[in-house]
Parts: structure tokens; sequence; C-alpha cells
């Protein structure tokens, strides 16, 4: 599973630069909004941003954790560079295991969110 989450990861790169820059034109929505805006005409900008911005940095962080994922120890290599290895996808295993959860959180989020912001 983990060899499939990299193959992914290393696929959706090209994306890095546009979620970057989602992500911080929601930001600054978010920003304008809160701080900025005296009008309560705007207030209803609020909701998509900040999912806009969980969505953008979630998927960014994904992109970026798991394309340096090392590659599945070989026989041929020493003892100790074997158990660095797999040391190091025991903690990528972890982190997919976050990020699963981090996702649903996520989705749960934007399911409340958008029907909050489509009841108002």
């Amino acid at each position: 599973m983990l060899d499939k989450l990299r193959v992914v990861a290393i696929r959706l790169r090209w994306l890095r630069p546009f979620l970057s820059l989602v992500g911080l034109m929601s930001l600054a929505v978010f920003i304008y909004v809160l701080l900025l805006s005296g009008s309560s005409s705007q207030d209803s900008l609020l909701i998509p941003s900040i999912l806009t911005l969980l969505w953008s940095g979630i998927s960014y962080w994904f992109i970026t954790a798991f394309t340096r994922l090392p590659r599945r120890p070989s026989p041929r290599q020493s003892w100790s560079v074997r158990m660095k290895i797999r040391f190091i996808r025991g903690f990528y295993l972890l982190l997919m295991l976050t990020a699963a959860c981090l996702t649903m959180v996520v989705v749960f989020i934007s399911i409340r969110g958008i029907n909050l912001w489509l009841q108002s």
C-alpha cells in the first residue's frame, strides 16, 4: 500500500505549485474577509476559503511526504541498511494512518461546512 501511495504522490508532484497558489489565495481571502472586510455580505466566503485551505494543505502535505518514501530493501543490502529502511517505512506507515484519519476529519468538516454554507 505504501508503494502505491508513493507512485500516486510522484505522479501528482506537478500539482504542488498549483496547490500552494490555491492555498495562499484561500488564506488571503480568509484574512481579507476576517480582518479587512467591513460588510457582512462577504462573510459567506469564510467557509469556502477555510475548506479550500484545508484541502490544498492536506493534498500538498500528502504529495510532499510520500514522494520521499524509500523503496523496499533488497536482500543484497546489508542488515543495518535494511533495518534502517524498514524503520523509515514503519514511520511512513504511521504517517499513512495519520493521513487517512486526517482526510476523514477533513471530509467530515467539509460536509458540515458545505451544509452550513448552503443554509445561510
